[in-house]
């Protein structure tokens, strides 16, 4: 089992991460805005602490696939090595995702979100994010590697 830390608290991952216990990130631009730092520059400070999959999102206010698929590739490149690409699963995330999908390349992945449980049978590669009862988050990355 591998597991994901989920917050943008640079301190908190830097703390997670020597002590052995994860091998990823999951953060968004809500966390990060908590922080009150920049989204780009906190992203790319984690991919300097974590050698592992770095979930970035595109913004929730974005609605359209245009400007879904300069974020992701604006994402991607921060460290197109550790970068995962989450897309929200709308109509225009769809198109996003279609036009982004080359990304997955050399194991890169695009990510959806979604609550759509017919999607997860189609999705070879998952992070399940879920709630734990002292409020927080769990993340868990579901597939073969």
């Amino acid at each position: 089992m591998r597991f994901f830390i989920d917050t943008a608290n640079v301190e908190e991952i830097r703390k997670a991460n020597e002590m052995g216990v994860i091998c990823g990130v999951t953060t968004n631009p809500s966390l990060i805005a908590k922080e009150g730092r920049d989204y780009a520059e906190t992203l790319k400070e984690i991919a300097s602490i974590v050698d592992g999959p770095i979930s970035g999102e595109v913004k929730a206010t974005t609605e359209d696939a245009e400007t879904m698929i300069e974020e992701g590739r604006a994402i991607y490149a921060l460290d197109p090595e550790h970068m995962v690409v989450k897309i929200p699963m709308t109509a225009e995330g769809l198109k996003a995702i279609k036009v982004l999908s080359g990304l997955s390349e050399g194991n890169k992945l695009v990510g959806i979100i979604s609550h759509v449980g017919e999607l997860k049978e189609r999705i070879e590669k998952q992070i399940v994010v879920t709630k734990d009862r002292a409020g927080g988050s769990r993340a868990e990355m579901n597939c073969d590697i």
